[in-house]
């Protein structure tokens, strides 16, 4: 929007960036890559050398990106998200959460939805290679469209998932799998679970938590959306997303505050959605032999 780059800019790659361990788009110290090509490298192959690049190239390095990188977080209300770097790589100070998470993926669907397309890429030539998106629910589950995958040590398998069905929007988030297919196994159900939920206009947040075992799994409802988590589990570093600080709400004190925000709202005089029952019928299907 300011005009510094367009989709064709060239990116150039230091050392300091060349030199980030997979995955990566491998391109040698001095090379360039187009904004976009960059862009494609992120959304699918999480293409660590191109994050860090992208980062010195809109702030002179990748620190400086960082910072402002936590500034937006926090001007977006992921008050307990902090950035080191561009990627996600690991960093002991660099923390999230899945409702920062949520916060993250709903804003760049309602502010940016005429470049929300590239998160549904799910592969792209890059020279004589075609590089397959790292998202797998891309394709094989119905209205998934984005948004994207992490794994590192420090927090496992992670993938922050959009769906869109029925006019129905749903955002949700998985945080500390234990191995991929774990991670899309619990997206799945999420996602499934709560698109019925979903609303299909704007609506004001509601935010909730529920125990799921000895985890704790925020669902955050918001501008007709939703979240969940699994807590986090260690595994080795690949593709990145920052590690998972635990939830501070309990759910009563976060509901008792949404009541007393309607409460408000009623006695000045503003509307406020009601609660529409909706009819629900339930059906079995059989999905590659599985009943569902």
């Amino acid at each position: 929007e300011a005009r510094r780059i367009t989709k064709n800019t060239p990116v150039r790659f230091s050392a300091q960036a060349s030199a980030k361990p997979p995955t990566k788009l491998g391109v040698k110290p001095g090379g360039t890559v187009s904004v976009e090509t960059a862009i494609y490298g992120l959304v699918t192959k999480s293409a660590n050398d191109a994050a860090a690049a992208l980062g010195e190239l809109l702030a002179g390095s990748e620190e400086a990106f960082a910072r402002k990188m936590t500034a937006k977080a926090r001007a977006l209300g992921m008050s307990r998200t902090t950035f080191r770097n561009a990627s996600g790589l690991p960093d002991p100070n660099q923390r999230t959460t899945a409702r920062d998470m949520a916060t993250l993926g709903l804003a760049l669907r309602r502010d940016f939805p005429q470049y929300y397309a590239y998160f549904s890429t799910r592969s792209f030539a890059y020279g004589k290679t075609r590089l397959a998106n790292h998202n797998r629910l891309l394709g094989s589950v119905m209205g998934v469209d984005g948004i994207k995958t992490g794994f590192v040590n420090a927090s496992g398998f992670n993938l922050v998932a959009s769906m869109k069905r029925n006019n129905r929007h749903l955002v949700a988030v998985v945080l500390g799998g234990s191995s991929g297919g774990a991670r899309d196994a619990r997206m799945r159900s999420l996602l499934e679970k709560y698109i019925s939920e979903a609303s299909a206009s704007r609506t004001a947040p509601t935010i909730a938590e529920r125990d799921v075992g000895n985890d704790v799994a925020p669902v955050s409802v918001a501008s007709a959306s939703a979240s969940a988590s699994s807590s986090a589990s260690s595994n080795e570093s690949n593709e990145a997303m920052p590690a998972p600080a635990k939830p501070i709400h309990s759910s009563r004190t976060v509901l008792r505050a949404a009541a007393a925000q309607t409460a408000r709202k009623i006695a000045a005089g503003h509307a406020v959605d009601p609660i529409k029952p909706n009819a629900v019928r339930t059906i079995k299907v059989k999905l590659n032999g599985a009943q569902t």
